[in-house]
């Protein structure tokens, strides 16, 4: 499905959990990826 990588995207994302994966595009992969890192490093 086309979406309109955001801020409130990625948050729908996360609600989630690991009931979805993001298979592509590239770039949302590493923006969601990069999101991920920033957090673990919050709770390291």
């Amino acid at each position: 499905m086309d979406v309109a990588l955001s801020d409130q995207f990625l948050g729908w994302i996360f609600s989630l959990g690991t009931k979805v994966k993001i298979i592509g595009s590239e770039e949302v992969v590493e923006r969601f990826a990069g999101e991920i890192r920033a957090m673990n490093k919050l709770y390291k």
